[in-house]
């Protein structure tokens, strides 16, 4: 009879979890909260490359140039997936008209289809670009 008990109880605090619970933790697997942690997890090399998590990340970590710098452009599209700025893949128009105006003569690659410029020499980053506005 005891043991009846403790097993309805069990049951029913399971029962429980999966009907209020669970569609929360639905309903928080989409958001800001996940996609943070997804970006941390990629930092480490845990999680793979999601352009969109990723590159949202960039913009509010602080240490996101620690990410790029030293790179050399293998390593990059390794890290990154697509890197823009060979005949290949050109620049984007924004990436381009940013590279015209700020980064003339420097070489100049694109992370992707998303407004990050790398600037690279003797074939390494030495910096990291945003390009806002």
């Amino acid at each position: 009879m005891k043991r009846r008990l403790v097993l309805g109880v069990i049951i029913a605090a399971l029962c429980v979890y999966v009907v209020l619970l669970l569609p929360w933790m639905a309903e928080i697997s989409k958001g800001p909260l996940v996609d943070a942690v997804r970006y941390e997890c990629w930092k480490k090399y845990v999680c793979p490359f999601n352009d969109n998590v990723v590159y949202t990340g960039l913009a509010s970590d602080r240490e996101r140039d620690s990410l790029v710098i030293g790179l050399n452009v293998d390593e990059l599209k390794a890290r990154f997936g697509k890197i823009r700025g060979d005949s290949a893949l050109p620049l984007t128009v924004v990436q381009r008209l940013y590279a015209d105006l700020d980064y003339v003569g420097q070489d100049v690659r694109g992370l992707g289809d998303y407004n990050w410029l790398v600037i690279l020499r003797n074939g390494r980053v030495v910096s990291l670009a945003w390009l806002k506005g």
